[in-house]
């Protein structure tokens, strides 16, 4: 009569999975989760905690990370056969480059807006900087007009005594 299910603890657990023993015990309350596993704790503190796991859980060949499995040619239930995979990649291909030449137009055309908005920019900055030296040179002129008609307005006898 054959064993349908086995008793281990996480150190042997580990080395059948040839994992670490932390690996091994996370797997256990993975496994424990979802209903297929049985964590059976010691009587005392110091007994190993053992999982009682079907023998076919160890038995069963595992994929590993890089490995999947072969797929086969023909045709499944619900799904197109390769060519129409490659036809539709094809058109959605075709469509994916039609938009990106789209975009690529429309980028160029903002750009070139963008570029005359800058010389707009950079030529209104030049006549704010004339203006400003302008408005300084007025400013200055204004000064010696109010002084030369200050002198003006003078008496004739502040004039004589020079006040």
């Amino acid at each position: 009569m054959a064993e349908t299910s086995l008793n281990l603890t996480y150190r042997d657990l580990a080395e059948r999975l040839g994992i670490s023993t932390d690996a091994a015990r996370m797997k256990a309350r993975r496994a424990v989760k979802s209903g297929r596993w049985r964590i059976i704790p010691g009587n005392h503190p110091n007994d190993p905690v053992r999982v009682e796991l079907p023998v076919t859980d160890l038995t069963e060949p595992k994929v590993t990370g890089g490995e999947r499995p072969a797929r086969s040619t023909g045709e499944h239930k619900g799904r197109t056969n390769a060519r129409t995979d490659s036809d539709t990649l094809a058109v959605t291909l075709q469509a994916a480059q039609a938009r990106i030449a789209e975009l690529t137009d429309q980028l160029t055309a903002e750009k070139d807006q963008h570029r005359e908005t800058a010389v707009e920019l950079a030529k209104a900055t030049v006549r704010i900087d004339t203006l400003s030296g302008e408005l300084a040179r007025l400013d200055a002129s204004v000064v010696d007009l109010e002084h030369d008609l200050e002198r003006a307005r003078r008496s004739w006898w502040q004039k004589l005594t020079g006040q």
